[in-house]
């Protein structure tokens, strides 16, 4: 039985304009440092972390891979996605396109030489930050408070 995917993408890609990544905090690793860094596309924000090479321009840095950690973003909310780029464009491109024409990834096989056609609706999974909850913070601020005080 032979095999095809194809995704049928009926809207026109979002620009990459709107995209901005802003760091919110950093903790320096042994060999790397963790950035806590917020993606912001359009009206959707997204809360995330993510290590960079220690003596990297943290904010540099981040810019350059912001369409990339996106796109990742984006792959964690729809498990399963399946876009395909057409001719001249990126990966992040297909996957809002593909998104936008409903999240649905279409498959076409041969069974008994009859074409069959799949469709299935990808579900959008909710984004949870990985951000430290303030609470978290403001009770280890706390017990750092107390263990300095003794």
């Amino acid at each position: 039985m032979k095999t095809a995917i194809i995704i049928a993408i009926l809207a026109i890609a979002l620009p990459v304009s709107g995209l901005s990544i802003t760091a919110n905090s950093e903790r320096e690793n042994d060999n790397d440092r963790t950035v806590f860094f917020t993606v912001t596309d359009g009206e959707a924000t997204y809360q995330w972390h993510g290590d960079i090479p220690i003596g990297a321009h943290r904010d540099n840095y981040l810019n350059a891979k912001a369409e990339e950690i996106l796109l990742l973003i984006l792959k964690k909310q729809y498990p399963g996605a399946n876009p395909v780029a057409e001719e001249g464009q990126t990966e992040l491109e297909a996957m809002r396109a593909w998104i936008r024409a409903g999240a649905v990834n279409v498959s076409v096989s041969e069974v008994d030489g009859e074409e069959v056609v799949t469709r299935e609706r990808i579900a959008r999974v909710e984004w949870k930050s990985t951000h430290p909850k303030e609470s978290e913070i403001n009770q280890l601020k706390a017990r750092i408070a107390a263990l300095e005080a003794r």
